[in-house]
């Protein structure tokens, strides 16, 4: 069965799911081969995000507390008292700094992991990293594809909904030998992550050109295929 994303979506989960991998990565670094430079870089991305996960809610909450005391001060009531002036928060020493694209380098390590020949599903679910089954709403995902042509091409019109991207799929053939085509010939035109997908393959002979498409979700498919649609061109 599908699984759900293993990485959370939200911050705070993160910054808990990073916490977890990176106490429990060392442990199996035998296993996988894992340097200490591998090591230290995964605990200084855990280490880098809780920190500025941190500082970026302080001073959320240090913001709306001079907010507030900004409109106690403009606005009274005269004669209320006026409490204690917000003062500067204490600000722990930063981690020395990472370079950005701390959840693209976790995702390599999960991947090298998981393709590994030692890799277990114990090993999974001590890491974290196996998602859990899928849920019956986004199983059954399913986008709706429309075609139009016009002067530029054939545009597949879609809607994004709760999906990242659109992975988009097509077959050409000269007229009726479409219906005769096996799905092997399926080939992948794009991965859309804004809607609508203009297909600008140029247009040399008459022909039938014919879509799918599937949702795609943290990288990885989701739902059913689409509806095939088709159009002729030429």
């Amino acid at each position: 069965m599908a699984k759900e994303p293993y990485l959370p979506l939200d911050d705070n989960g993160l910054k808990t799911w990073l916490a977890n991998f990176n106490t429990k990565l060392p442990a199996h670094a035998g296993t996988f081969g894992l340097t200490a430079g591998q090591l230290a870089s995964v605990s200084a991305d855990s280490g880098n995000f809780s920190y500025w996960l941190g500082q970026a809610d302080l001073f959320r909450d240090e913001k709306e507390e001079r907010t507030g005391y900004k409109n106690l001060l403009r606005d009274g009531p005269i004669g209320s008292p006026a409490g204690t002036a917000p003062t500067a928060p204490v600000i722990p020493a930063a981690p020395a700094a990472v370079l950005p694209g701390i959840v693209p380098r976790i995702r390599e390590m999960v991947q090298f992991i998981k393709n590994h020949p030692s890799y277990t599903e114990s090993i999974g679910q001590d890491l974290d990293i196996i998602g859990a089954e899928q849920t019956t709403q986004r199983a059954t995902l399913k986008p709706i594809i429309k075609l139009a042509l016009s002067g530029a091409g054939v545009n597949v019109k879609w809607t994004k909904g709760i999906a990242d991207a659109l992975r988009i799929e097509k077959q050409i053939a000269g007229g009726a030998a479409l219906a005769a085509l096996p799905a092997a010939t399926w080939s992948l035109l794009a991965i859309d992550t804004a809607p609508d997908y203009l297909d600008t393959t140029p247009i040399t002979t008459p022909a039938v050109w014919k879509y799918r498409a599937i949702y795609i979700i943290n990288d990885e498919v989701a739902g059913m295929w689409s509806d095939e649609a088709q159009i002729a061109v030429g």
